[in-house]
């Protein structure tokens, strides 16, 4: 009987061991599965937001590019629209100049302009002298045509007298209104 209860005992240890262990085995079984749920949930919540950090860097890349994409465009857009104001400025420019240097009513070249070219002429003679001729035209009695015809008839004359200068003296000569009837015309290189 007593190795009958020792063989119980045991047989019921070793029941009751295989059983701890079995449970055991259940357990760490079941902390592992747990564990390894765990790590690759946290895997994926890694690769997740590796995936949405990469699709971020994408997004921000794609307006960069658009970004720069609009810049150049608007650097071309606003070179163009300051070469046109170059442009336009350019020719207002030659027009001022050409105002400013032409008289309005008989369209010869005004005072400023004849000093000017002659200045220019100076300095391009050797000697730095004056090389050339100065022939200075004046209408006489012109006050008496203002008074008498008005001065529509005045301008006109003073037009169809400027336009008969230019037909009379050569191409390289220069015509200019020197006053209100006074006209000056410069020959260069005759004496």
């Amino acid at each position: 009987l007593f190795h009958r209860e020792r063989q119980l005992v045991a047989d019921a240890m070793a029941a009751n061991r295989a059983a701890a262990l079995a449970e055991l085995g259940t357990r760490f079984e079941r902390d592992a599965q747990q564990r390894e749920i765990e790590l690759r949930s946290r895997d994926n919540a890694v690769q997740a937001a590796q995936l949405a950090n990469r699709e971020r860097a994408q997004r921000v890349w794609a307006l960069l590019a658009a970004v720069a994409l609009l810049a150049v465009v608007l650097i071309v857009l606003l070179l163009r629209r300051m070469r046109e104001t170059q442009r336009e400025l350019k020719s207002r420019q030659a027009a001022l100049r050409v105002q400013s240097e032409r008289d309005t009513l008989t369209g010869l070249a005004n005072r400023r302009h004849f000093q000017q070219a002659m200045a220019e002429h100076s300095k391009r003679d050797a000697s730095g002298g004056f090389c050339g001729s100065l022939l200075l035209v004046d209408i006489d009695h012109f006050k008496h045509i203002n008074d008498g015809h008005g001065h529509g008839v005045g301008d006109s004359v003073l037009v169809e007298v400027a336009r008969r200068l230019v037909a009379a003296v050569r191409e390289g000569d220069l015509v200019a209104r020197w006053g209100g009837e006074e006209f000056i015309v410069f020959a260069p290189g005759i004496g």
